[in-house]
């Protein structure tokens, strides 16, 4: 930071101590309302994880047979 003034801080075993018995503060993950929610996030990670060559793979897939010709390739479509 220019013109700002140098600080020197002096960390003792004390100030030590006290961070190592510190309680730390554990944010818990949002739970999200059922299963079935989780089916969005999901995709999004997957798809991440993705190379762009399969990204656009599917895509062309999904805008060609929409998402009943995907689910009839996986034999999971409901009738």
């Amino acid at each position: 930071m220019q013109g700002g003034k140098a600080r020197l801080v002096h960390v003792n075993e004390q100030v030590r101590d006290f961070i190592r018995s510190a309680q730390r503060v554990a944010e818990t993950p949002p739970s999200y309302a059922s299963v079935e929610n989780d089916l969005e996030p999901l995709l999004l990670t997957l798809s991440k994880e993705m190379t762009p060559g399969e990204q656009k793979k599917l895509m062309s897939l999904l805008l060609r047979e929409g998402i009943t010709g995907l689910l009839q390739r996986l034999d999971i479509r409901d009738q």
